[in-house]
């Protein structure tokens, strides 16, 4: 009987020990658009309701790119977040993203900006004309979505989104960065 239950003992051990473990859709969702997300993206132009536009307008001089650094927040309790900053048209800028949700298949999702913040340098009206524009779009971005261009690199759609399934000119405001690292 001793033998038995031993034998009952250790075969349980042994079954409860070679579990299959689950990753949880949430988990796996998370690492895609983490790995998508993390790393330098460069404004490539801005889309308005039915017109698409370079970063600062047509002739408006720019002092280098405009960019978005995307880096995992360490302190993000729900493993979501991201630590965000780069160069505007003027002034370098900081801010945190909550990535809300994400579709895997169709590779986009919803978040939330907060805390957006920048520097005090002074422009020229182009240019600040330019950073408000660039600052009031990510401030208020609610969607994502990433896309490979035709020459294979990946790109940011990150803005507004217009979900209205009537035929429309108005595909949303967004900005459309290309990723650099």
């Amino acid at each position: 009987m001793k033998t038995i239950s031993i034998i009952t003992l250790v075969l349980s051990a042994f079954l409860l020990s070679c579990q299959k473990q689950n990753v949880s859709p949430a988990s796996s969702e998370r690492n895609a658009y983490n790995e998508e997300l993390k790393g330098s993206w460069k404004l490539v132009s801005v889309l308005m309701g039915d017109i698409m536009d370079l970063p600062c307008g047509t002739n408006t001089p720019s002092r280098g790119d405009l960019s978005l650094i995307a880096n995992l927040d360490s302190t993000s309790t729900s493993g979501n977040g991201f630590v965000i900053n780069g160069q505007s048209a003027v002034n370098l800028y900081f801010a945190h993203l909550e990535v809300l949700s994400y579709n895997q298949e169709k590779l986009e999702g919803t978040l939330k900006i907060s805390n957006l913040g920048s520097t005090k340098m002074a422009g020229t009206y182009e240019m600040n004309a330019c950073e408000s524009r660039f600052f009031n779009i990510l401030s208020e971005a609610k969607n994502y979505r990433f896309i490979k261009s035709n020459e294979g690199k990946t790109i940011l759609h990150l803005g507004t989104f217009n979900k209205n399934p009537m035929p429309t000119y108005d595909a949303g405001t967004y900005l459309i960065f290309e990723k650099v690292k």
